[in-house]
């Protein structure tokens, strides 16, 4: 939790050189479009299908990423700082662990396979 409470600190702080803002773009780049095989693809295009995904929002994601600057990064601290403040916390995990931080949540469910 600590982590993520020092988040909105770290991209109001955050300096990157063009050198390192390039290998991030590339990072996420990287993982939007790395080799799949036949069954990635099946699994993809199911979830293109269901949630309605087009080419073209795809591509405009794409296009997003490689243009975004080191202001961009920095904007998201007022809306990580507002999702921050709301306190709600959802954690998927083990009940041992989970149940050894009670005093963290409000509410736990158990989720049933």
């Amino acid at each position: 939790m600590d982590n993520y409470d020092a988040i909105p600190d770290y991209l109001g702080k955050l300096e990157l050189n063009d050198k390192e803002m390039t290998r991030y773009i590339i990072g996420t780049v990287s993982e939007l479009d790395k080799p799949l095989t036949p069954s990635d693809k099946g699994n993809v295009a199911l979830r293109y299908y269901f949630e309605k995904t087009t080419p073209e929002e795809v591509q405009r994601e794409r296009d997003e990423i490689v243009s975004t600057t080191l202001g961009d990064i920095k904007t998201m601290k007022k809306m990580v700082s507002d999702i921050l403040e709301q306190n709600a916390i959802c954690v998927y995990g083990s009940e041992e662990k989970i149940n050894s931080h009670k005093e963290l949540f409000r509410k736990i469910e158990k989720l049933d396979r």
